[in-house]
């Protein structure tokens, strides 16, 4: 199953219902297949046994494909937003403007060589308006390292723009589909799309010039997202076969071990368990996390400073610590690898081994293991937020075989990544 036609019909309608000139029925068949296309693209398939009625599963698709649509539509307001200001990075310093500089000068920054060069002075030269560096993420040869180094070396210096159109700047301070489509109809595309080269070729081929930037807005978003589809559709299937055998020891484990005692530990009490479970180790501390920053606490709050400085004395104390931290892809929400870099340098600093999950994947574990025999794992964060502002549950676990189970999960993942 996927977002039936029916449904997208219905939004559509809806979007069709102010433009001038009115859209016709041929021309809403069209957005209503480019739709179904994003959608197609962007929903995975939800499970046969999930229980859930027609009417529920699709809305799960359509909100799902709306996320997607809200995405390109904030970026595409920043474009526009960063085109409008007085004018280049004032806070440029020492770095260099990508549109301006030669390719010699890009060539000076570290890691950058000629070939790569010349392939960043054809992606801004052909995007007159972008969002951020992080946009050169679409660059062969240019990953997450490189980026910053970039972000510290160079900056965009925007042609701002001298006058802008008032349904262009509605779209910039409320991005919507409706503020989208007012602007696509009488606005210069070459803001809002990046690249008006690509743009026109589209419309060359649209079916109809009232719909056919709009229709070009989808199939970009449909094309970049069935290129990141085509590319985890295997992973997807291995992990699952992966998944499956790796649930099948842990019930044996279970139906073998003698019944394991342990704690529940919701929201605050985490940290003391934690803590008490640091201070108590005598070889290993393993912590595998998604988010983690070094908060202070303050009166009755514990802040995650606390849980990083029990890694902290458990190194002290000749432990080996090894820390393993979620980095989110170019595409993710999360910004995780800017919310953990602190950390990160800190546990290095002090001498604490520390790798970083695939970009490519999102590490969603929060798990501790002290021994290879007790572990804590749940849904806590190591964070201000995740220690005293939202619900969280976790468990303590006093059992040896399920904590070695869990230990030898981390210790597979850790021999895979490459040492920071």
């Amino acid at each position: 199953m996927s977002l039936s036609p029916a449904t997208a019909r219905r939004e559509v309608d809806t979007w069709a219902a102010d433009r001038v000139p009115a859209w016709s029925a041929a021309e809403r068949d069209a957005v209503v297949a480019a739709l179904l296309r994003v959608s197609s693209a962007v929903t995975p398939r939800l499970v046969a046994d999930v229980p859930v009625t027609a009417e529920q599963e699709q809305a799960i698709y359509w909100t799902r494909t709306l996320q997607r649509l809200e995405d390109w539509l904030a970026s595409a307001a920043r474009r526009c937003r960063s085109a409008f200001g007085p004018g280049p990075d004032a806070a440029a310093g020492t770095r260099i403007g990508l549109r301006g500089a030669t390719q010699a000068e890009i060539e000076a920054i570290q890691g950058i060589g000629p070939e790569l060069a010349r392939a960043i002075a054809r992606f801004v030269g052909e995007r007159p308006y972008l969002a951020s560096l992080e946009e050169l993420l679409e660059i062969d040869g240019i990953g997450p390292r490189l980026l910053e180094q970039l972000q510290r070396d160079a900056y965009l210096d925007q042609p701002h723009l001298q006058s802008v159109s008032p349904s262009l700047r509605a779209f910039a301070e409320s991005p919507s589909i409706g503020s989208l489509l007012h602007a696509l109809e009488r606005s210069d595309c070459s803001l809002l799309f990046g690249d008006e080269a690509a743009l026109q070729r589209r419309l060359a081929a649209a079916p109809a010039a009232s719909v056919g930037r709009f229709l070009s807005f989808l199939g970009t978003i449909a094309e970049q997202a069935e290129r990141t589809a085509s590319v985890v559709d295997g992973a997807i299937a291995s992990e699952a076969q992966r998944r499956l055998q790796r649930h099948a020891r842990l019930r044996a484990l279970l139906e073998a071990a003698a019944p394991a005692s342990g704690a529940t530990l919701v929201n605050s009490e985490y940290v003391a368990a934690v803590t008490e479970v640091a201070a108590g180790a005598a070889r290993t501390l393993h912590l595998m996390m998604f988010l983690a920053t070094a908060a202070a606490g303050d009166a009755g709050s514990p802040g995650s400073i606390e849980l990083i400085r029990a890694l902290e004395a458990a190194a002290a104390r000749g432990l080996t610590v090894r820390v393993i931290l979620d980095q989110d892809d170019r595409g993710e929400p999360y910004l995780s690898r800017y919310i953990n870099r602190p950390v990160l340098e800190r546990l290095r600093a002090a001498g604490i081994a520390v790798r970083l999950d695939q970009p490519q994947t999102l590490l969603h574990s929060k798990l501790l293991v002290a021994d290879g025999r007790v572990a804590v794992l749940g849904s806590h964060n190591w964070t201000y937020a995740g220690l005293n502002e939202t619900h969280e549950l976790s468990i303590r676990l006093d059992s040896g075989p399920l904590a070695a189970e869990f230990d030898a999960r981390f210790l597979a993942m850790w021999a895979a990544l490459p040492a920071v």
